[in-house]
This record gives C-alpha cells, sequence and structure tokens, in this order.
C-alpha cells in the first residue's frame, strides 16, 4: 500500500488547534442567549399593537356608498380610530373615511361604517386602526 502524500508543513497557513471546552461552552451559551434574546422580540411585537381588527362584510350600494361591517379587538374601556377605505375594480382607493369606535365594555366591538365614494366602488375595509382618544 502507498502512503497518502501530505503537504509540506506551513504550506497552507498554521494548523488549526481545536476549540478548547471554555470557548466552547461560550460560543454555546452565547447562541443561546441570542436565541432567547430574538424569540422575545418577536413575542413583544406580535402583542405590541393594543387595537386588532377583522373585516366581517362590506355592501356596495347603487347611491355612491359602500357599507363595511367590521370588529374590532381592544381592551375594555379603551377608544381607537379605524381607517375604512373604498376600492375601486382596479384596488385604488376612491373613498376613506376615519371612523372612531368605543369605548366599550367588552373586548370585541362590531362597527358599521359607511364610506362615500367618488367613483363606483367593489369593496371596503379597514386600512389601520390606531388608540384613540377616551
Amino acid at each position: 500500500m502507498s502512503q497518502p502524500v501530505r503537504p509540506p508543513e506551513g504550506r497552507y497557513g498554521p494548523a488549526r488547534q481545536p476549540l478548547g471546552r471554555r470557548r466552547r461552552t461560550l460560543l454555546v451559551v452565547a447562541a443561546l442567549a441570542g436565541g432567547v434574546a430574538l424569540a422575545a422580540w418577536f413575542a413583544v411585537s406580535a402583542t405590541d399593537q393594543p387595537v386588532h381588527w377583522q373585516d366581517v362584510s362590506s355592501v356596495v350600494h347603487p347611491d355612491g356608498t359602500v357599507s363595511l361591517t367590521f370588529d374590532v379587538r381592544m381592551a375594555p374601556g379603551r377608544a381607537a380610530v379605524c381607517t375604512v377605505h373604498a376600492l375601486s375594480r382596479s384596488g385604488s382607493e376612491v373613498g376613506r373615511r376615519d371612523v372612531p369606535v368605543g369605548p366599550s365594555t367588552t373586548d370585541v366591538t362590531r362597527v358599521e361604517a359607511v364610506v362615500r365614494t367618488s367613483e363606483p366602488a367593489v369593496s371596503a375595509q379597514v386600512k389601520a386602526c390606531a388608540p384613540g382618544p377616551g
């Protein structure tokens, strides 16, 4: 059998030294701490928004308005302002209205808003909700 051919000593730089036990432990601890911090950041950012909404239905009326029914979830006693917009067939905004919501005694409030349109609309939806006065 032939012997494997080894490159000359130092040809590709100094030989790599294996990581010591202490360095491996520090790397594992740092990786775990980073993972915990990232998970905490995701958890906080997911619950950071105090107002949540969900569209229920929209009805286009022949008089140039659109009715939108939506639910708003927030802490009882809180108030919010939701921006509702009407959309044309192309998806462009043809009407907009800010709708005050609450304060309410329950955590879910059903709201119906009517939006006037500048052109024929095909639907309406909540664009955003934010905590409001109240």
